[in-house]
C-alpha cells in the first residue's frame, strides 16, 4: 500500500470516528448511543467490582498476615519473659526453702536485734544466691518489721509464695548498685511445714534485662508490659514505667482479652483503629501488650489498591476503546441504513444503502435495496394507471358537477314564484359546493329600500337565533360592493370589524368571525337581492359557486319579472289594490270552499264614493284620482290581514272577508265609512270632503255563485243610496 492508500484509510478512519462521535454523543435517540452507554456502564460496573474485590482481599490478606506475624512476635517474646520472670521467681523460692536459713531464721527470728553472728551468717548466705545474677540483690528481714509497709499485707497474703512488687520509682532498700528501674519480688520466709513466718525475704531486680528485651522485639507499634490493674510495668521506654493505662482504653483491652485468647483488631485508640495483640505471662498476674495503628499496617494494602486503581482506568480506558470499536462496527452501518431510509420515506426513492459486508446487517441493507428497486418499478409501471384513473375521476367529477347544475337549473326554472325560488337557492349552494352558512336577502313588500334576510341554510343555530326584526338599507349593502359589478359574480367581502353591515350579514350567515362572500341579484342601480356565504371558501368551492351563480341570478331575476307582470295583471295601477279581475278570481275562490266545507263564513262590502262625479266636474279628474288613491289607502288600512280589497269599477271598491260573519262585516263596513268620512284630502289648495255608501253581504251554502253574491251587496249599497247615503245598507 502506497502513500496514498494509507492517507485515503486515514480518511476513511477519521470520518468514520467522527461518525461514531456524532451517534454517541449528538444523537440522543441513536441505537449506537444506547449500545454504547450500556457497554461502558456494564464495563465499568464489572471492573470496578472487581478492582474493590481484588483489593479487599488483597487488604484483608496482608491484615491478616501482619496480625500472624505480630501474634506470633508478642507470644515468642513472652515466652523469653517468661523465663526470666521464672528465674527470678526460682531464686525466692531456693531461698525460703534453704535449711541452712530456715535453722538461722528459727534460732533467730529477728535479724537488727544485735546477734551480728547471725546476721552475718545470713547475710553470706544470701549474698551467695545473689552471686548468680550481678543485676538482683536479697535481703531478708524480721517477720514483723516491713508490717508498716503498703505492700506487706499482699505478701503476707501469698502465705509463702513470690508476690512481685514495683519499685521503679523508690526502692524498698537503698540502691547502691541498680543503673536502671527495679521491681522487687516478696515472699514471706515461713517455718518448713507450717504457717508461722519467720521472716521476709524481698529480692529487688534491675529491669535491664526484661528492658532490653523488649527493646530489641520486631514491632512497629508500642509494646508493654501490664498488671492486673492496668499499670505499666516494663516498657522499652522507661518514662511509661507505673504509667497507668486510662480507662477505656484498658477496658477495650480487658474485654479483647476476655473475648479470645489470641490477637484482636478493631481498638480504637484517640479515634483511630489499632491492631491490639497480648500474652498473658503465667509467672505473673502481668500480659504483655503490644498495638499498632492499623493505617501503617494496610500501607502495603494501599499500595495494592493504587496498583488495582491504576488497572481499573487502564480497564476503563480500554473499555471505552473496545466501545467505540463496536459502534463503528455496528452502530455506524445501522446509521448509514437509517439514513436511507428517512430519505426514501420522504420521496427519494433513488437512494441505496452502501452495502460491503455480509453479517445480518449487509443483508438488511440488500433487502432494502431490493425493496427500494421493486417500488421504483411498481411506481414506473403504475404511473400511467394512476394518471388514467385520476384523468377519469376529473371527468367524472366534472360530469357529476354539470348533472348537478343542469338538475339544479331545471329546479330554479321549474317555478316562477319568487319566495319558492329564494327558499331553494340555501340549499342547492350547500349541497353542491360544500358550503354549510348561506343567507338570502330580499325585499319587504312594499319596501323597496330595505333588505331582509328571507332564507337560509346553517351549520348550526341556536333556537333563539331568529331572522324577526333584522333589516338592512339598500344603501348600505350598495356601498360593500366593488365599481363595477356583473350580476350573478361572486364578490369576496374585504373584513372590517367596525362595519355593522358586515357584522349583521355574518350573523345571518350563521358565523361571525367568518369569511364573507356574497352573489348580487341584478346591478348596483337595480339591486334585486344578494346571496351571502360566511367561511373560508377554496378555490374549487369559489369555481363551482361562480359557475352556479349566473344561473341564480337569472331565476332570481325571471321570478321577479313574473312576479311583476303578474302584480301588473292582478292589481290596479290607479289605487295600488286588487283590480276586478283579481276580486273576481278570488271571490270564486272562496265561495268554492264554502261548498265543499259548508260551514266557513264569507262576506264581501260593495262601496262606492257618495258624488263622486260633482268632484270630478268641479276640482278636476286628478283631484277625483287623488280622493280615490287615499280611499284604497285608508280601506287598506282599516281591513288589514283580515280581508282583501280591489276596486270593482269606477268610484266602486270591494273587500272580501274570508271567514267572517254578517254581524263583524257590518262593524268593518262601519269603520270604513266613519275613517272615509274624517279623510282631511287637499289638492291644489281645495279641501275635498267625501263620504261612500256600503252594502254587506254575507254567502251561504246556498249562494250559487260569486257574482250573486255581489248582487245582493250592490242591491243593499243602492238602498243606503237611497236613504241618504254616508251609511251602511
Amino acid at each position: 500500500m502506497g502513500y496514498r492508500g494509507v492517507r485515503r484509510s486515514l480518511v476513511h478512519l477519521k470520518q468514520d470516528f467522527l461518525l461514531v462521535f456524532r451517534l454517541i454523543v449528538k444523537s440522543r435517540n441513536s441505537l449506537s448511543r444506547k449500545i454504547f452507554i450500556y457497554y461502558m456502564v456494564s464495563s465499568t460496573v464489572i471492573v470496578l467490582l472487581f478492582g474493590a474485590v481484588s483489593s479487599a482481599f488483597s487488604r484483608d490478606s496482608v491484615i491478616d498476615r501482619i496480625l500472624d506475624s505480630s501474634q506470633q512476635t508478642v507470644i515468642e517474646t513472652g515466652k523469653r519473659m517468661e523465663l526470666l520472670l521464672e528465674g527470678y521467681r526460682s531464686v525466692t523460692a531456693q531461698v525460703v526453702s534453704d535449711p541452712e536459713l530456715q535453722a538461722l531464721m528459727k534460732r533467730e527470728s529477728t535479724i537488727m536485734l544485735g546477734n551480728e553472728e547471725l546476721a552475718r551468717k545470713i547475710k553470706s548466705k544470701l549474698a551467695g544466691y545473689a552471686a548468680t545474677d550481678d543485676l538482683m540483690r536479697i535481703e531478708l528481714f524480721a517477720a514483723g518489721d516491713k508490717t508498716q509497709e503498703d505492700w506487706y499485707a499482699a505478701v503476707s497474703e501469698g502465705r509463702g509464695k513470690a508476690v512481685w512488687l514495683n519499685a521503679s520509682k523508690t526502692g524498698y532498700l537503698p540502691d547502691k548498685m541498680m543503673r536502671s528501674p527495679v521491681f522487687a519480688i516478696a515472699r514471706m520466709f515461713n517455718e518448713r511445714g507450717t504457717a508461722n513466718p519467720l521472716g521476709l525475704l524481698l529480692v529487688e531486680v534491675n529491669t535491664h534485662d526484661i528492658n532490653k528485651e523488649l527493646t530489641n522485639v520486631r514491632f512497629d507499634g508500642e509494646m508493654f508490659i501490664i498488671n492486673s490493674e492496668g499499670m505499666i510495668m516494663f516498657a522499652a521506654d522507661p518514662t511509661r514505667i507505673e504509667e497507668v493505662v486510662h480507662g477505656e482504653l484498658f477496658e477495650q483491652m480487658k474485654a479483647s482479652m476476655s473475648a479470645t485468647s489470641g490477637s484482636a483488631r478493631g481498638i480504637f485508640i484517640d479515634g483511630e483503629e489499632q491492631l491490639f495483640v497480648y500474652h498473658s505471662l503465667p509467672a505473673s498476674d502481668w500480659t504483655l501488650i503490644g498495638y499498632e495503628p492499623l493505617t501503617d499496617i494496610t500501607k502495603e494494602a494501599g499500595e495494592i489498591w493504587l496498583f488495582t486503581a491504576a488497572m481499573v482506568a487502564f480497564s476503563l480506558l480500554l473499555t471505552g476503546l473496545l466501545g467505540i470499536l463496536v459502534i463503528r462496527r455496528f452502530g455506524a452501518p445501522l446509521h448509514k441504513l437509517s439514513k436511507v431510509m428517512n430519505q426514501s420515506r420522504s420521496g427519494d426513492l433513488s437512494v441505496r444503502a452502501d452495502v460491503t459486508s455480509d453479517d445480518e446487517i449487509g443483508e438488511v441493507g440488500r433487502s432494502l435495496n431490493k425493496m427500494m428497486d421493486d417500488i421504483q418499478a411498481l411506481m414506473k409501471e403504475s404511473e400511467q394507471a394512476v394518471a388514467l384513473r385520476i384523468a377519469l375521476k376529473v371527468k367524472e367529477e366534472q360530469r357529476m358537477i354539470g348533472e348537478t347544475l343542469r338538475q339544479f337549473t331545471a329546479e330554479l326554472s321549474s317555478t316562477l314564484e319568487l319566495d319558492e325560488v329564494l327558499s331553494r337557492i340555501p340549499s342547492m349552494v350547500s349541497e353542491l359546493a360544500g358550503v354549510q352558512n348561506v343567507c338570502v336577502w330580499g325585499y319587504a313588500e312594499g319596501a323597496d329600500g330595505i333588505l331582509l334576510p328571507v332564507a337560509r341554510m346553517m351549520e348550526w343555530r341556536e333556537e333563539s337565533d331568529s331572522l324577526e326584526g333584522i333589516r338592512l338599507p339598500k344603501q348600505h349593502v350598495i356601498e360593500l360592493l366593488p365599481t363595477p359589478i356583473t350580476p350573478g359574480e361572486l364578490i369576496r367581502i374585504e373584513p372590517n370589524e367596525a362595519d355593522s353591515t358586515i357584522a349583521t350579514l355574518l350573523q345571518t350567515s350563521g358565523c361571525s368571525e367568518c369569511e364573507l362572500s356574497m352573489i348580487p341579484f341584478g346591478n348596483r342601480e337595480e339591486l334585486k337581492g344578494i346571496l351571502t356565504l360566511s367561511g373560508s371558501l377554496t378555490e374549487y368551492q369559489r369555481t363551482l359557486l361562480a359557475l352556479f351563480a349566473a344561473q341564480i341570478n337569472s331565476a332570481v331575476m325571471n321570478a321577479l319579472l313574473y312576479r311583476q307582470m303578474r302584480t301588473m295583471a292582478t292589481i290596479d295601477a290607479l289605487t295600488g289594490v286588487n283590480n276586478r279581475r283579481s276580486i273576481f278570481a278570488e271571490g270564486e275562490r272562496f265561495c268554492e270552499r264554502i261548498k265543499e266545507r259548508g260551514m266557513e263564513d264569507f262576506s264581501v262590502i260593495l262601496f262606492d264614493v257618495d258624488h263622486f262625479k260633482r268632484i270630478n266636474d268641479e276640482v278636476g279628474h286628478p283631484a277625483g284620482d287623488e280622493a280615490l288613491r287615499r280611499i284604497a289607502r285608508c280601506t287598506l288600512t282599516k281591513v288589514g290581514e283580515r280581508g282583501q280589497v280591489g276596486r270593482y269599477g269606477g268610484e266602486e271598491f270591494a273587500v272580501l272577508l274570508p271567514d267572517t260573519g254578517r254581524a263583524e262585516a257590518l262593524l268593518i263596513a262601519e269603520e270604513i265609512r266613519q275613517e272615509v268620512e274624517h279623510l282631511f284630502i287637499a289638492y291644489n289648495g281645495t279641501r275635498i270632503a267625501v263620504t261612500v255608501s256600503l252594502g254587506v253581504a254575507t254567502a251561504d251554502p246556498e249562494t250559487a255563485s260569486f257574482g250573486d253574491l255581489l248582487s245582493a251587496a250592490d242591491q243593499l249599497l243602492y238602498r243606503a243610496k237611497r236613504e241618504g247615503r254616508n251609511r251602511v245598507g
